[in-house]
């Protein structure tokens, strides 16, 4: 009955905790041990919900590898230690190529009978990123996600996207600099022989 008693007034704290946050829930929920949810969580209207309908601010949500729980990453100074300058530039940067390809789990899609999605007919989508094992051999691992073995995973696009406009940018406007202080100095120097 304690058991009970406990599993109960768990429940309703994260059920106040979910009506706090303002979360919406359409459809049943079902868990399975502690709280894990074992078959993936399917929310009705949660995917491809236009924001901009929602009143108030919003933020892009990360996912706890280990944990799978959501959250953010705060940004702010007062959140962060050791702030240092990046390790690599913008050649490290440009060293990584996209690529076009498919991803085996859609071909699979089309290829496996034995898939439960299997249809023939499939058209494989091409797709286009970077390969974390691209990244790594650049040595641009802070890019890369990684399992709770230390496999590769996948690419913080959303990281490399801006950071690498950032250093790209800053090593051309100091190599445009350069180039604007060399032309002057050819410019005077050439002044003087007249």
């Amino acid at each position: 009955m304690a058991q009970i008693k406990t599993l109960v007034d768990g429940l309703a704290e994260t059920v106040n905790e979910l009506a706090a946050s303002g979360v919406e829930w359409e459809g049943p929920v079902s868990t399975s041990g502690d709280g894990v949810f074992d078959a993936g969580l399917r929310s009705t209207g949660a995917a491809l919900l236009d924001l901009s309908t929602i009143a108030g601010p919003r933020q892009p949500a990360w996912q706890h590898i280990a944990s799978g729980r959501y959250g953010y990453a705060p940004s702010t100074l007062a959140e962060k230690r050791n702030v240092r300058p990046v390790p690599f530039s913008a050649a490290d940067m440009l060293k990584v190529a996209p690529r076009i390809f498919e991803y085996r789990g859609q071909l699979d899609i089309r290829d496996n009978p034995e898939n439960p999605a299997y249809n023939p007919d499939y058209e494989v989508p091409d797709e286009v990123g970077l390969i974390a094992e691209d990244l790594i051999a650049a040595g641009l691992e802070l890019f890369v996600m990684f399992d709770e073995e230390g496999k590769p995973r996948g690419v913080h696009y959303e990281l490399f996207g801006a950071v690498a406009a950032l250093v790209v940018g800053s090593d051309l406007d100091a190599r445009l600099t350069a180039t604007n202080e060399r032309i002057d100095s050819l410019v005077s120097a050439l002044n003087l022989r007249l």
